[in-house]
């Protein structure tokens, strides 16, 4: 859908009367996928905030963003209560996302679409190519 509507998140109509609702339903939903699966999470919560609230990518990204992190967080807190947790994988990644969550404001505040529509697109595409790959 993305690929094929140039101006999918281009322009802000926020409709603030959605905001709440579909952030309860997305949280749900999209937290159970995360959940059992979790790749691609906050690509699904960016297209719902931009299709169901009217938000322009960079406010769409920016809000998917906590979400995602707070997803991340409950993750973390029931896998150390079960003591599960791969410290060997989790703390790099960790710091990977720290690194790209201090970098990647400054870039969307100076290109702004013109940047985020090709790496959603590119991310996407990787991330369906995995699955694809895994499912194989």
């Amino acid at each position: 859908y993305v690929l094929f509507n140039p101006k999918f998140g281009k322009e802000e109509d926020i409709q603030e009367e959605k905001v709440i609702p579909l952030t309860v339903g997305m949280g749900t939903g999209i937290g159970f996928y995360e959940g059992f699966l979790g790749p691609g999470t906050g690509s699904m919560l960016m297209a719902g905030y931009i299709k169901g609230a009217g938000f322009g990518m960079d406010r769409a990204a920016a809000t998917a963003r906590i979400l995602n992190f707070g997803g991340n967080i409950g993750s973390y807190a029931i896998f150390a209560v079960a003591a599960s947790v791969n410290y060997e994988v989790a703390i790099p990644f960790a710091l990977a996302n720290m690194i790209g969550g201090y970098l990647a404001p400054g870039y969307v505040l100076k290109y702004g679409y013109a940047l985020l529509r090709p790496m959603f697109l590119v991310v996407a595409a990787i991330m369906i190519t995995v699955q694809i790959l895994n499912f194989i």
